[in-house]
């Protein structure tokens, strides 16, 4: 898929030393059977981005498609290249904004950037980590702790107080009438009685017609993987980010 974002690569910066490489890519699935296709990120690296072919992206639904499928079906493209991580987020920004990637059916993300100061990249800091563990154990109270002996004393105490039939039974007089009560009801309307030849078959027929109806799109969706897992391996989806185009 061409982007209408075209952005030539950037130089190294001469005036410090190009540590990290910032720029962004797309994955593409090639095979027939996924509805996903694309998928739209931005990466940090140590490395050129030509040399970065190992990472894929940090997406768990782009992992299990390739997990499903196989690596071989992908392929990863660096559209850009950047001088820092902000612009390179607000690339993924523009793309993200213009395709709307989080509501459409071809692509594996599931949200759109939307902010250069929002990232899942790194881990939060150790004032990030203290608030939410003090937010946890506010919403986890009692998570974990055992009831004191005058605590359960307490709850021993007051039981029957909301259940007080709690650990007691009907006398079997009382149970006869309950049963007497309920036979009568809509809901036991058929107890005791059996279906007549007619209503069997019907039931017979429709429980042959509901197995057969399944049987058959099993069968369909087998032979669907089984032509799909004949197709032969796309030209170009060598499973590996080597030849990768950067524009």
């Amino acid at each position: 898929m061409a982007t209408k974002f075209p952005i030539p690569p950037f130089p190294p910066d001469p005036q410090a030393p190009q540590t990290r490489y910032y720029y962004a890519y797309r994955v593409t699935c090639h095979h027939p059977a996924s509805p996903e296709k694309y998928y739209y990120g931005c990466r940090s690296s140590r490395v050129p981005p030509e040399a970065d072919t190992d990472y894929w992206s940090r997406s768990h639904f782009l992992a299990a498609a390739r997990t499903r499928y196989g690596p071989e079906w992908f392929t990863k493209k660096v559209v850009s290249v950047h001088r820092n991580r902000e612009e390179a987020l607000a690339k993924e920004i523009k793309l993200h904004a213009h395709f709307d990637v989080k509501n459409h059916p071809r692509f594996f993300n599931r949200a759109n950037q939307t902010s250069t100061k929002f990232t899942t990249a790194g881990a939060p800091s150790a004032a990030t980590r203290e608030k939410i563990s003090a937010t946890m154990k506010r919403n986890l109270v009692g998570v974990g702790r055992h009831a004191s002996e005058a605590t359960r004393a307490k709850l021993r105490s007051v039981r029957g107080t909301f259940a007080p039939f709690a650990g007691r039974a009907h006398r079997p007089e009382t149970k006869a009438k309950i049963a007497a009560t309920l036979q009568g009801r809509p809901n036991d309307a058929n107890r005791g009685s059996r279906h007549s030849a007619a209503t069997k078959a019907k039931i017979a027929a429709g429980m042959r017609a509901h197995h057969a109806a399944r049987q058959a799109t099993s069968q369909a969706a087998r032979a669907a993987q089984r032509s799909a897992a004949a197709v032969p391996v796309p030209p170009g989806a060598a499973g590996t980010a080597t030849a990768i185009d950067i524009f």
